[in-house]
């Protein structure tokens, strides 16, 4: 089942259309890190990915300071379906963000030499 978060301010998602996406900005939380990667520290979706990780971790602390509401967030399978859900919601969507995440070059390496640390913080 693949997690999507979808909001105005992400990029466009070239695929979103053939994947039944209810929207053209929306990205599976593994497809958004991979193809960052992809494109390159040059590109504006690794910029948006970075941005994504950063924010989802900030909220994870308490301490996110942009008044950005939270991603508007679907699961899909054979067909997509909204889930709506308080902080409990965006936790696990910002976990599964930031593990998706660490398994590519979006986030910086300095962040993934502490990883222990950083899961230790995030997951308790």
């Amino acid at each position: 089942m693949s997690l999507l978060i979808c909001r105005e301010d992400l990029p466009r998602n070239p695929s979103a259309s053939a994947k039944n996406y209810p929207f053209p900005y929306c990205w599976d939380v593994y497809e958004l890190a991979y193809q960052a990667t992809k494109q390159g520290k040059e590109s504006k979706l690794y910029e948006e990915a970075r941005r994504v990780f950063w924010e989802c971790y900030w909220r994870l602390k308490g301490r996110y300071k942009e008044k950005k509401p939270f991603f508007r967030v679907y699961e899909t399978n054979n067909y997509v379906t909204e889930v709506v859900g308080g902080k409990q919601l965006e936790d696990y969507v910002c976990r599964n963000v930031i593990v998706a995440s660490m398994e590519t070059e979006v986030v910086p390496e300095e962040a993934k030499e502490q990883k222990t640390k950083l899961y230790k913080e995030i997951f308790g």
